[in-house]
């Protein structure tokens, strides 16, 4: 699985490069070297890279955070509402992942 995870990272990388949309809310002042914290996961408290919404209780979490969460308990439950969670069930947040997309392009950009 981790080599999944890298080649969807650098494929996250390459989209954010080329992005080409210029949107001048992503772009700023130093605040701005921060993530929004809605693009933040909850659990970790880092930048995600594939969102997605958990069915029970309607977070939003990083995809690799929650496989991580499933494989290490022994009932595989959602973190906030202690419902049982399958992989099956997540829901890819595509919005999100788009903004975060032309978030690291506008960062990068600015580089």
């Amino acid at each position: 699985a981790f080599p999944a995870v890298q080649a969807e990272l650098r494929t996250l990388e390459e989209e954010a490069r080329g992005a080409a949309v210029h949107d001048p809310h992503l772009e700023g002042g130093a605040e701005e070297d921060e993530p929004p914290e809605h693009m933040l996961d909850p659990l970790m408290h880092t930048l995600m890279r594939d969102p997605v919404t958990l069915p029970a209780s309607g977070q939003v979490v990083d995809r690799s955070t929650i496989l991580r969460h499933l494989q290490m308990s022994a009932n595989p439950e959602d973190p906030f509402s202690r419902t049982p969670l399958s992989e099956a069930q997540l829901v890819p947040n595509a919005e999100l992942r788009e903004e975060i997309v032309k978030w690291l392009a506008a960062r990068a950009r600015a580089l």
